[in-house]
């Protein structure tokens, strides 16, 4: 495939769905999809996503990766504690959420504008549980 016959596939696709499908599918579980997030999140809160952006047009990137971020976010807060725990353990990511969870500016990073009913201490909770059931597996 040619890059402007990825560009026209790309644009089929919403950009809320050009981005599950084409780039969080490939990654591991619900900690490593918000983790990526977090990433991509800046300190103003925008998502620094260029190719996504190239594609969708900033307004519409931006929109989409919030939609994305606050389903992801929420998704965490209804799954199980023993799931998340499991997960951190088989996708191998439990030392970089711990790293994360330290630092105030990092963890305020995975959570979203729009909480969609959720709340950060409720995350901060799930986030504590999670690393401590964890941890005495």
């Amino acid at each position: 495939m040619t890059v402007p016959e990825i560009v026209t596939s790309a644009a089929r696709l919403s950009g809320f769905e050009d981005f599950r499908a084409r780039t969080l599918s490939a990654l591991p579980g619900l900690w490593a999809k918000l983790l990526y997030m977090g990433e991509l999140r800046s300190q103003d809160g925008s998502y620094q996503h260029w190719g996504h952006s190239r594609v969708h047009g900033r307004s519409q990137s931006q929109a989409s990766l919030a939609q994305v971020h606050s389903e992801l976010f929420v998704e965490v807060l209804r799954t199980p504690i023993r799931d998340l725990a499991g997960e951190l353990e088989e996708v191998g990511i439990a030392n970089q959420l711990k790293l994360v969870a330290r630092d105030g500016a990092q963890m305020s990073r995975l959570v979203p504008v729009n909480l969609y009913g959720g709340s950060r201490s409720h995350f901060s909770s799930v986030v504590l549980a999670a690393r401590l059931v964890n941890e005495n597996r």
